[in-house]
Protein backbone atom coordinates (compact mmCIF):
# COMPACT_ATOMS: atom_id res chain seq x y z
CA UNK A 1 0.00 0.00 0.00
CA UNK A 2 1.31 3.33 -0.67
CA UNK A 3 0.78 6.46 1.28
CA UNK A 4 1.43 9.82 -0.37
CA UNK A 5 3.69 8.35 -2.72
CA UNK A 6 5.28 5.95 -0.18
CA UNK A 7 4.38 2.68 1.42
CA UNK A 8 2.70 2.77 4.43
CA UNK A 9 5.76 1.08 5.88
CA UNK A 10 8.34 4.57 4.53
CA UNK A 11 5.69 6.00 6.16
CA UNK A 12 5.66 4.99 9.67
CA UNK A 13 9.61 5.09 9.73
CA UNK A 14 9.39 8.32 8.39
CA UNK A 15 7.15 9.70 10.89
CA UNK A 16 9.18 7.99 13.70
CA UNK A 17 12.28 9.99 12.51
CA UNK A 18 10.39 12.72 12.21
CA UNK A 19 9.02 12.85 16.07
CA UNK A 20 12.43 11.79 17.34
CA UNK A 21 14.12 14.34 15.36
CA UNK A 22 11.83 17.16 16.93
CA UNK A 23 13.07 16.80 21.03
CA UNK A 24 14.74 14.16 22.96
CA UNK A 25 13.78 10.58 22.07
CA UNK A 26 13.19 9.21 25.63
CA UNK A 27 11.11 12.35 26.05
CA UNK A 28 8.91 11.72 23.59
CA UNK A 29 8.88 7.75 24.09
CA UNK A 30 6.45 7.45 26.63
CA UNK A 31 4.32 9.19 24.42
CA UNK A 32 4.47 8.70 20.78
CA UNK A 33 7.78 7.80 19.77
CA UNK A 34 7.74 4.24 21.27
CA UNK A 35 4.66 3.36 20.06
CA UNK A 36 5.41 4.00 16.55
CA UNK A 37 8.94 2.46 16.59
CA UNK A 38 7.88 -0.65 18.21
CA UNK A 39 4.75 -1.03 15.09
CA UNK A 40 7.97 -1.43 13.04
CA UNK A 41 9.24 -4.18 14.54
CA UNK A 42 6.49 -6.58 12.83
CA UNK A 43 9.08 -5.94 9.86
CA UNK A 44 12.08 -8.10 9.56
CA UNK A 45 13.81 -5.68 7.32
CA UNK A 46 13.95 -3.12 10.23
CA UNK A 47 16.65 -2.75 12.68
CA UNK A 48 16.99 -0.50 15.33
CA UNK A 49 20.28 1.38 16.59
CA UNK A 50 20.42 2.66 20.38
CA UNK A 51 22.77 5.07 19.82
CA UNK A 52 23.33 7.58 22.91
CA UNK A 53 21.00 6.63 24.96
CA UNK A 54 22.39 7.84 28.30
CA UNK A 55 21.84 11.31 26.36
CA UNK A 56 18.34 10.93 26.74
CA UNK A 57 18.03 9.58 30.27
CA UNK A 58 15.97 11.84 32.91
CA UNK A 59 18.41 10.62 35.92
CA UNK A 60 22.24 10.37 36.70
CA UNK A 61 23.47 6.92 35.84
CA UNK A 62 22.25 4.00 35.99
CA UNK A 63 19.93 6.55 33.87
CA UNK A 64 17.03 4.20 35.20
CA UNK A 65 14.48 5.90 33.38
CA UNK A 66 15.20 5.02 30.04
CA UNK A 67 15.32 1.17 30.99
CA UNK A 68 11.50 0.50 30.77
CA UNK A 69 11.85 1.88 27.24
CA UNK A 70 15.01 -0.24 25.98
CA UNK A 71 13.49 -3.27 27.15
CA UNK A 72 10.07 -2.68 25.61
CA UNK A 73 12.38 -2.11 22.51
CA UNK A 74 14.51 -5.42 22.92
CA UNK A 75 11.59 -7.04 23.41
CA UNK A 76 9.75 -5.70 20.49
CA UNK A 77 13.16 -6.06 18.08
CA UNK A 78 14.79 -8.76 19.63
CA UNK A 79 18.97 -9.21 20.33
CA UNK A 80 19.53 -9.62 16.64
CA UNK A 81 18.14 -6.39 15.66
CA UNK A 82 18.57 -4.08 18.31
CA UNK A 83 22.54 -2.68 18.28
CA UNK A 84 24.64 -0.63 20.47
CA UNK A 85 26.51 2.20 20.02
CA UNK A 86 26.56 5.91 21.52
CA UNK A 87 27.58 9.17 20.73
CA UNK A 88 30.58 10.15 22.78
CA UNK A 89 30.37 13.71 21.70
CA UNK A 90 27.12 15.10 23.23
CA UNK A 91 27.27 12.33 26.17
CA UNK A 92 26.77 13.90 29.98
CA UNK A 93 28.25 10.25 31.21
CA UNK A 94 31.65 8.74 30.65
CA UNK A 95 32.29 6.03 28.36
CA UNK A 96 32.58 3.42 30.48
CA UNK A 97 28.76 4.18 31.81
CA UNK A 98 27.41 4.64 28.05
CA UNK A 99 28.93 1.09 28.04
CA UNK A 100 28.17 -0.26 31.38
CA UNK A 101 24.42 0.83 30.91
CA UNK A 102 23.94 -1.98 28.89
CA UNK A 103 26.47 -4.91 29.87
CA UNK A 104 26.10 -4.55 33.82
CA UNK A 105 23.09 -2.01 34.57
CA UNK A 106 19.92 -3.72 32.02
CA UNK A 107 19.07 -7.41 34.18
CA UNK A 108 17.21 -9.01 31.33
CA UNK A 109 20.09 -8.09 29.18
CA UNK A 110 23.42 -11.05 29.65
CA UNK A 111 24.55 -14.39 27.59
CA UNK A 112 23.97 -14.56 23.92
CA UNK A 113 21.89 -11.30 23.77
CA UNK A 114 24.15 -9.39 25.23
CA UNK A 115 26.98 -10.25 22.77
CA UNK A 116 24.41 -9.69 19.88
CA UNK A 117 23.63 -6.41 20.90
CA UNK A 118 26.89 -4.70 22.29
CA UNK A 119 27.86 -5.46 18.35
CA UNK A 120 27.56 -8.91 16.90
CA UNK A 121 24.18 -8.56 15.52
CA UNK A 122 25.43 -5.79 13.62
CA UNK A 123 28.27 -7.28 12.12
CA UNK A 124 25.91 -10.43 11.45
CA UNK A 125 23.21 -7.69 9.91
CA UNK A 126 25.93 -5.97 7.42
CA UNK A 127 27.36 -9.53 6.62
CA UNK A 128 30.54 -9.01 8.09
CA UNK A 129 32.49 -12.31 9.37
CA UNK A 130 33.56 -12.20 12.85
CA UNK A 131 35.71 -14.64 15.12
CA UNK A 132 31.83 -14.90 16.93
CA UNK A 133 30.30 -15.37 13.76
Amino acid sequence: MLVGGRSSVESQLGEAIAAAAHGPILNQIGKDTLPQLLALARHPNVAVKATGQAGYALDPYPFRSIHDGLHSVFDAFGPRRMFWGTDITRMHCTWRQCVTLFTEELPWLHGADLNLVMGQAFCDWIGWQTSGS
